[in-house]
């Protein structure tokens, strides 16, 4: 019995280090451009930003271009809405960020050219943190 509940709260320990692990934040950025845009039924609000180093970054979009963005099929929702108030307002400040992108989650789907080659929308974005200078 001892040995079962060891064996479950183990595997609850690495799979919970493991669902963290995906989360990479890019440090102290300012933003540059929010863009938004759609294709085939996708929407996508695209974050270029200046200031970080990608040295550790594998997203080729992400490293070429210094983007990162948010997608979805239908409609914008208002907590994506919400981030792009947060990114804007940041921006028209010229405040510094923080943002948190998930590193498994690279597109690099050739319709979202933007940018130039490398094609795609980089890492996906999951948070930002707006930072008083």
């Amino acid at each position: 019995m001892m040995s079962k509940k060891l064996l479950v709260a183990i595997m609850a320990l690495v799979w919970s280090a493991q669902v963290g692990a995906s989360t990479v934040w890019i440090n102290s950025v300012k933003i540059e451009e929010v863009l938004m845009q759609s294709h085939d039924g996708y929407q996508a609000v695209t974050v270029r930003y200046s200031g970080a180093d990608n040295v550790m970054l594998a997203c080729a979009p992400t490293v070429q271009h210094k983007v990162v963005s948010v997608w979805t099929s239908g409609d914008i929702s208002a907590f994506i809405q919400g981030w792009v108030s947060l990114l804007l307002a940041a921006q028209a400040q010229g405040l510094t960020v923080d943002i948190a992108v998930d590193s498994a989650n690279c597109n690099t789907a050739g319709i979202w050219d933007a940018y130039g080659s490398p094609e795609g929308l980089g890492y996906r974005f999951s948070a930002v943190r707006v930072k008083a200078d």
